[in-house]
């Protein structure tokens, strides 16, 4: 009897202590995964907006856009093609419209520094990003009307232009993702873009009046641009 009495307390003493020690075990598991290392590797897409100054070799303008990308995340590395719209205007309080552009290009993008999650919070990283791309650009620049001052309205064209940034990105992972998508982010950068061989024929117009430019010197041997960008970013 008294071994009898014994099993019985131990098989009670069981049945009451297991399942409490695995619950405890799953709460911790369940807590230390919105701290875990953050792994991003998989397909990408980001959308956005560009705005800046266009320094050209002729005229300058102010550039404002949008970008769509897709591409696939490596790690720290993302590869992506790149296509954006942009719109030009007068650089200055003016909203002159002056042409539109469309680009087509790609991008390497580094993330050199990460903040993980026991320092931004819960699934949550932030990371110092470095990118080099090159593109294609074409631009299309409108002739002037009849109600406006004399300008001067560039050929137009197609030419190659590379950059480098830098930005930062809060990232964010969903701690039971459904697949759409798997992580989401706000990446914020900084662009510096140069184009060599940007098209230097243009025109002097006076209203619809329209005569082919001399060969007056450039403002400046290369074109340049900075550009300001804001993005958002979903990974799967």
């Amino acid at each position: 009897m008294r071994g009898t009495s014994l099993a019985t307390w131990a098989a009670l003493c069981l049945a009451v202590t297991l399942p409490r020690a695995g619950w405890a075990e799953d709460s911790l598991a369940a807590g230390a995964a919105a701290y875990a290392p953050h792994h991003t590797w998989g397909p990408t897409v980001r959308v956005g907006t560009t705005v800046g100054p266009v320094y050209g070799r002729r005229l300058d303008a102010q550039a404002v856009g949008g970008t769509v990308a897709a591409g696939q995340r490596l790690g720290r590395v993302t590869l992506e093609v790149e296509l954006a719209y942009l719109a030009f205007q007068e650089l200055g309080p003016s909203s002159l419209a002056l042409g539109e552009a469309l680009r087509l290009g790609g991008i390497v993008r580094a993330d050199v520094l990460r903040v993980g999650s026991a320092w931004v919070g819960p699934n949550s990283m932030l990371a110092l990003t470095t990118e080099v791309g090159a593109a294609r650009q074409h631009d299309t620049w409108y002739p002037a009307t009849a109600n406006e001052v004399p300008r001067v309205v560039l050929d137009g064209g197609t030419h190659s232009e590379a950059h480098v940034g830098v930005g930062v990105m809060i990232d964010h992972r969903f701690e039971r993702p459904r697949g759409i998508p798997n992580r989401v982010g706000w990446l914020l950068g900084w662009r510096l873009n140069g184009a060599p061989d940007a098209p230097t024929g243009y025109a002097v117009c006076r209203g619809v009046a329209c005569a082919a430019g001399g060969t007056t010197p450039m403002r400046r041997e290369y074109q340049t641009s900075l550009q300001f960008t804001s993005n958002l970013a979903f990974s799967w």
